[in-house]
């Protein structure tokens, strides 16, 4: 289960860190810093990477998560990452493809964010607010058409009227009916071109990490 910091642990709004920095910290900036480090990278790599300054770092550090839900966020299938696996999710963080995520994170409502959060994260929750399937439109819609949605659904969850929205989206979203899993879905971000099974597990690392920091940050504005 991904654990979200409690509330005692201070954590600071980007706009926020605007006022308080000589030099201004962008969201995009704040949210990067806060995905590599989730990721595995030092505190001094990451502002090397990120290019923040060391106060802005220093007050980002209440947003980390802990080593557990490091481990569970950045997971690949059943097994934990290795330190090559863990390399390589950060260098996708850091590459072209990484921003776009985190752009197309960044760009998504509250109400949009949440679903695709709770679906991403397969967070406990009620069974009604997996079923709410045309949120999934905003999110392919604004989706950077280098990646493509491979979703699996529960065949007990999986009503007419859904199956036949999902199935619309054509090469957006990949659908499969899964009988062995539950009301929440699982969901994975792949490359469009061609299939990839390495590179999905890295592109899907960093989605779920950019959900994990973007949502938590929003919650403090």
């Amino acid at each position: 289960m991904v654990k979200h910091p409690q509330k005692p642990t201070r954590t600071v709004a980007p706009t926020t860190l605007q006022h308080s920095q000589s030099r201004r910290v962008s969201r995009l900036d704040s949210v990067r810093y806060l995905i590599v480090r989730t990721l595995g990278l030092t505190k001094h790599r990451a502002i090397e990477s990120t290019g923040i300054p060391v106060s802005a770092a220093l007050e980002l550090e209440g947003v980390v998560p802990d080593d557990d839900t490091k481990a569970e966020l950045a997971r690949r299938v059943r097994n934990s990452a290795r330190q090559r696996g863990v390399d390589a999710n950060i260098n996708v963080a850091r590459s072209g493809d990484g921003l776009q995520i985190v752009e197309w994170v960044l760009g998504l409502d509250r109400d949009t964010l949440e679903f695709f959060r709770l679906c991403v994260l397969r967070e406990s929750a009620a069974p009604t607010k997996f079923y709410q399937y045309p949120i999934w439109q905003p999110i392919l819609e604004s989706m950077p058409l280098s990646f493509s949605l491979l979703l699996r659904r529960g065949k007990a969850h999986l009503t007419t009227e859904e199956f036949r929205f999902l199935r619309s989206f054509d090469d957006q979203l990949k659908l499969k009916v899964d009988e062995s899993i539950g009301e929440r879905p699982v969901v994975s971000l792949a490359p469009r071109a061609k299939e990839n099974q390495v590179l999905t597990a890295r592109f899907t690392a960093v989605l779920r990490v950019a959900l994990f920091v973007i949502s938590n940050l929003k919650e403090e504005e």
